[in-house]
């Protein structure tokens, strides 16, 4: 069932948490975000990200000027790409924990790596409805 929804997303990419509008999509086996960001000096680009409920197997795909495919496995390393204007960039990302919603903890949290990105060390990405 789809629903709009206002979200804030906390990353260590971001200085501040992004609050925006977005839809959620919530079925038995996922949950799903689409949200829009507008950020200075970039022009707007869209996320969707699904989480699969069972597995914790994590797609997050951006979609714009710059778009990427990352795909997230709790204690896994897996493959992603960044497609730019200047080329596209394979990465492998090893992601250390994913949490799931729930009635003690609102959001959904994880962390990982970018191996072949030496500035981002480790990202905490998290996504809650406010």
């Amino acid at each position: 069932m789809s629903a709009s929804v206002r979200l804030e997303i906390t990353t260590n990419v971001y200085d501040k948490p992004l609050v925006c509008n977005g839809i959620k999509d919530e079925g038995v086996d996922y949950i799903s975000y689409d949200w829009e960001e507008h950020r200075e000096n970039e022009k707007p680009c869209r996320f969707k990200l699904k989480v699969f409920k069972k597995t914790k197997l994590i797609e997050l795909k951006r979609m714009g000027e710059m778009t990427s495919v990352l795909v997230f496995e709790q204690g896994k390393r897996t493959k992603g790409s960044f497609v730019t204007p200047f080329g596209e960039m394979e990465l492998t990302i090893e992601t250390d924990y994913i949490n799931l919603p729930n009635v003690f903890n609102p959001k959904l949290e994880f962390a990982y790596r970018m191996l072949e990105n030496s500035e981002m060390d480790k990202n905490t990405f998290a996504i809650k409805e406010v």
